[in-house]
C-alpha cells in the first residue's frame, strides 16, 4: 500500500474551520505538550512528527477516531514519565480525558523502563515485555502499533539508505540484528490478530524493505 496524503481544499472541506474533531485536537494538544522540546532519533525533527505521521497512516487506513487518538498519545507514558508514579498518574489522566479503550491501548503499547530502584530495564527486557503486552492488546492497540512500526521503519530506511549505516546505529541501542529481531517479531505476531488487510500490507512492505537493506548491507 502507498500512503499518500489528500488534499483538502476549502470545498472539499464545506468551509468547515474544524477539520479534526474536539477529540482529536485534544489528544494532538496533549502529546504536544508532553513531548514538547523532544526529538526524533536519527531525523533530530521534533516528536510530535512522528505521532502526527501514526495517526495520518490510521486515518488513511480508516481508523476509527479513537485509533487515532491513541496514535497521537502511545508514546506519552513510555518516552515522557520519569518514574512509574508519573506513568500511573499520566495513565489516570488519559483515563479520565479520553476514556478507558485509549488508556488501555496507550498503556499496553508502553514498555516497562524502570525497575522499582529508578534503573533502566534492559534493552532486551523491554521489547520482550513490549511483545508480550501485545499478546493482550486491543484491537485499537494492535492498529497502532502497525502504525508505529511502519512509520519508524521508513524513517529508518531512508536513514540507512542516505546517510552513513555506522553512523546510524550508533543511536539504537539494538543494532541491526537485535533491531531485525525484533521488527520480525512484530510482524509476525500483527499477522495473526491485525484486522486491517491495508495496514498489514504497508506494515509488511516497510519491513521487506528494511530486510532487504539489511541483506545488500551484509
Amino acid at each position: 500500500m502507498q500512503v499518500t496524503l489528500i488534499r483538502a481544499d476549502k470545498n472539499e472541506l464545506g468551509y468547515n474551520p474544524r477539520v479534526y474533531s474536539s477529540r482529536f485536537e485534544q489528544a494532538l494538544t496533549f502529546a504536544a505538550l508532553r513531548h514538547q522540546g523532544q526529538k526524533r532519533r536519527g531525523t533530530g525533527a521534533p516528536y510530535l512528527t512522528h505521532l502526527v505521521h501514526v495517526a495520518r497512516i490510521l486515518q488513511l487506513t480508516h481508523q476509527t477516531e479513537a485509533t487515532q487518538c491513541a496514535g497521537l498519545m502511545h508514546d506519552v507514558l513510555e518516552d515522557t514519565c520519569q518514574s512509574k508514579e508519573e506513568r500511573i498518574r499520566v495513565a489516570e489522566t488519559i483515563q479520565n480525558e479520553f476514556g478507558t479503550e485509549i488508556a488501555e491501548a496507550v498503556v499496553s503499547l508502553s514498555e516497562p523502563k524502570w525497575d522499582e530502584n529508578g534503573n533502566k530495564y534492559p534493552w532486551r527486557y523491554r521489547k520482550d515485555s513490549y511483545l508480550a503486552q501485545l499478546r493482550e492488546a486491543s484491537s485499537i492497540a494492535l492498529a497502532v502499533s502497525a502504525a508505529d512500526k511502519i512509520h519508524n521503519l521508513c524513517t529508518l530506511c531512508e536513514d540507512l539508505e542516505g546517510k552513513d549505516p555506522g553512523e546510524v546505529w550508533k543511536k539504537f541501542t539494538g543494532g541491526p540484528k537485535q533491531s531485525h529481531w525484533f521488527y520480525a517479531s512484530v510482524v509476525k505476531y500483527l499477522e495473526t490478530r491485525l484486522r486491517s488487510p491495508e495496514l498489514l500490507e504497508a506494515l509488511q512492505q516497510a519491513f521487506a524493505r528494511f530486510e532487504q537493506i539489511l541483506l545488500s548491507a551484509d
